[in-house]
Parts: structure tokens; sequence; C-alpha cells
């Protein structure tokens, strides 16, 4: 697929092709050669969010490190931290906290990564979220915050972890 050069061209794949086929290798040769590491895709999709809800946690520090933005000014339906939170990639989750991601930012529907985690009942991506001190008082568009997702879910040790994140944070003026 990649030319004898180190130049991209038609034959090439583009960056968003490379990380959804995994590919490692493609990802650092385009972002050697200078790839739109921000380009939109398919519903408004960067590269980093496509990594992120992959679980492709080498390709997105490439990323990161290559500098794309983790905040893409975008009309996507959800960040990428949302995305790695709803899709239970624990390992993405912590990469993107550490550089930098607004923790409480809310997708199209008004939820956020610890809204998304509880959701999808992924304790271990609510836990990181819970240390990093994501707001479990936010509410989505339809009312309900994390804690109220995990009831519906009936996860007893993803309510015990909420409830009690959600009672400290309550405590505090």
């Amino acid at each position: 697929m990649t030319s004898n050069n180190d130049t991209p061209n038609d034959d090439d794949f583009n960056l968003m092709d490379a990380v959804y086929a995994d590919d490692i290798e493609e990802v650092k040769r385009l972002i050697d050669c200078g790839a739109a590491l921000n380009e939109k895709g398919a519903f408004c999709m960067t590269a980093v969010m496509a990594a992120a809800q992959n679980g492709q946690r080498e390709i997105l520090n490439l990323l990161i490190d290559a500098g794309a933005d983790i905040h893409p000014d975008v009309d996507a339906l959800d960040t990428a931290l949302i995305l790695a939170a709803q899709s239970g990639h624990l390992e993405c989750v912590k990469a993107l906290l550490a550089a930098g991601a607004d923790k409480d930012e809310r997708n199209f529907e008004g939820a956020t990564a610890l809204i998304a985690s509880a959701m999808n009942s992924s304790i271990d991506c609510a836990s990181i979220l819970v240390l990093a001190a994501a707001d479990p008082r936010i509410k989505d568009n339809s009312g309900k915050t994390a804690l109220d997702y995990a009831q519906e879910s009936q996860n007893a040790d993803l309510i015990k972890l909420l409830a009690s994140h959600f009672n400290l944070v309550s405590e505090i003026p």
C-alpha cells in the first residue's frame, strides 16, 4: 500500500485509513511525512477519536506525541475521552487524561466520559475518571447522572463507587 518514497500519494493510506487498519507503521510513516493530524473523517471523527474508540493506545500515544489535538474543534458526536470511556478502553482513557483531556466535557447528548462509562458499566474507566475528579453531579440532556445509569444497570460495584464519589463531591461547598 505504501510507495517506495517518503511522500504520501493517492495510492497510500490516509491517516484515518491507517488508524482503522491498526497499521502502526503506516501511522508512523504518515506522521513523519506531515500528515494532517486533525483531519476529519466520517462522522467528523479525527484520528485521535478513532484510536480512542478502538482502544489503540499505541497509535493514540503516537498521535498525541506528534501534536494531534485531543480537543479538536469539530462537530463530532463525542469526544475522544467519551469514546474511550464508553468503549471501556482504560489505557486510552488514562492516556487522554494524562494529555490534558477535559474530564467533564460533554457530548451532543450532554453526557460526560463518566456518564458514558456508567452507561456501559465500565467500572475500570469510571474508577479512573473518579480518581481524576470527574464531576458526578453533571446531568446529561435527559437529566440523568452517572449514578442514575449505574443504578439502572444494577451494577453494585459501580453504584458503590459512584455513590461514594457523589457524596464526597456533594459535601464540598
